[in-house]
Protein backbone atom coordinates (compact mmCIF):
# COMPACT_ATOMS: atom_id res chain seq x y z
CA UNK A 1 0.00 0.00 0.00
CA UNK A 2 2.83 2.41 0.87
CA UNK A 3 4.45 1.76 -2.52
CA UNK A 4 1.21 2.63 -4.32
CA UNK A 5 0.94 5.95 -2.45
CA UNK A 6 4.63 6.66 -3.05
CA UNK A 7 4.25 5.94 -6.78
CA UNK A 8 1.13 8.10 -7.01
CA UNK A 9 2.88 10.97 -5.25
CA UNK A 10 5.87 10.68 -7.61
CA UNK A 11 3.53 10.65 -10.59
CA UNK A 12 1.82 13.81 -9.38
CA UNK A 13 5.14 15.60 -8.86
CA UNK A 14 6.76 14.56 -12.15
CA UNK A 15 5.22 17.33 -14.33
CA UNK A 16 6.66 19.95 -11.99
CA UNK A 17 10.13 19.09 -13.21
CA UNK A 18 9.54 18.45 -16.92
CA UNK A 19 10.16 21.92 -18.32
CA UNK A 20 8.70 25.29 -19.18
CA UNK A 21 5.82 23.88 -21.20
CA UNK A 22 4.22 22.68 -18.01
CA UNK A 23 4.65 25.91 -16.04
CA UNK A 24 0.98 26.25 -15.11
CA UNK A 25 0.67 22.61 -14.12
CA UNK A 26 3.87 22.65 -12.11
CA UNK A 27 2.85 25.86 -10.33
CA UNK A 28 -0.49 24.32 -9.38
CA UNK A 29 1.18 21.15 -8.12
CA UNK A 30 3.80 23.10 -6.18
CA UNK A 31 1.07 25.17 -4.52
CA UNK A 32 -0.89 22.07 -3.53
CA UNK A 33 2.21 20.34 -2.19
CA UNK A 34 3.15 23.46 -0.18
CA UNK A 35 -0.37 23.76 1.23
CA UNK A 36 -0.46 20.08 2.14
CA UNK A 37 2.95 20.25 3.81
CA UNK A 38 1.93 23.33 5.79
CA UNK A 39 -1.27 21.73 7.11
CA UNK A 40 0.54 18.45 7.81
CA UNK A 41 3.37 20.21 9.68
CA UNK A 42 1.24 22.59 11.75
CA UNK A 43 -1.37 19.96 12.67
CA UNK A 44 -4.26 22.34 13.50
CA UNK A 45 -6.22 19.28 14.68
CA UNK A 46 -5.36 15.77 15.81
CA UNK A 47 -6.63 12.24 15.46
CA UNK A 48 -9.98 11.91 17.18
CA UNK A 49 -10.79 15.63 16.92
CA UNK A 50 -14.29 16.43 15.74
CA UNK A 51 -13.98 19.14 13.09
CA UNK A 52 -15.95 20.97 10.42
CA UNK A 53 -14.34 22.44 7.30
CA UNK A 54 -16.84 24.17 5.02
CA UNK A 55 -19.57 21.56 4.34
CA UNK A 56 -17.55 18.61 5.68
CA UNK A 57 -17.84 17.39 9.28
CA UNK A 58 -16.60 14.37 11.14
CA UNK A 59 -14.07 12.85 13.48
CA UNK A 60 -10.49 12.91 12.20
CA UNK A 61 -9.58 9.28 11.52
CA UNK A 62 -6.35 9.91 9.61
CA UNK A 63 -4.08 12.63 8.29
CA UNK A 64 -1.39 12.41 5.62
CA UNK A 65 0.07 14.63 2.90
CA UNK A 66 -2.69 13.82 0.42
CA UNK A 67 -5.87 13.84 2.47
CA UNK A 68 -7.60 14.12 5.84
CA UNK A 69 -9.93 11.22 6.55
CA UNK A 70 -13.12 12.26 8.35
CA UNK A 71 -15.74 9.82 9.63
CA UNK A 72 -19.26 10.64 10.67
CA UNK A 73 -22.35 8.51 11.31
CA UNK A 74 -23.21 8.18 7.63
CA UNK A 75 -19.95 8.18 5.69
CA UNK A 76 -16.19 8.44 5.44
CA UNK A 77 -14.98 11.64 3.77
CA UNK A 78 -11.52 12.14 2.26
CA UNK A 79 -10.76 15.86 2.14
CA UNK A 80 -7.63 16.88 0.22
CA UNK A 81 -5.12 18.27 2.71
CA UNK A 82 -4.33 21.18 0.38
CA UNK A 83 -8.05 22.15 0.43
CA UNK A 84 -7.89 22.76 4.20
CA UNK A 85 -4.97 25.22 3.92
CA UNK A 86 -6.97 28.46 3.72
CA UNK A 87 -10.29 27.31 5.17
CA UNK A 88 -11.85 28.00 8.54
CA UNK A 89 -11.59 24.89 10.72
CA UNK A 90 -14.16 24.52 13.49
CA UNK A 91 -13.30 22.08 16.25
CA UNK A 92 -16.51 20.67 17.72
CA UNK A 93 -16.25 19.70 21.38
Amino acid sequence: MFEVKKSLFSLLLAPAFLGKGNADISKSIREKVYRSLFVYATRPFGLGSRISVENYSGTVAGVNLLYVKLRNRRQTIYVPTSFIYDKIIIENN
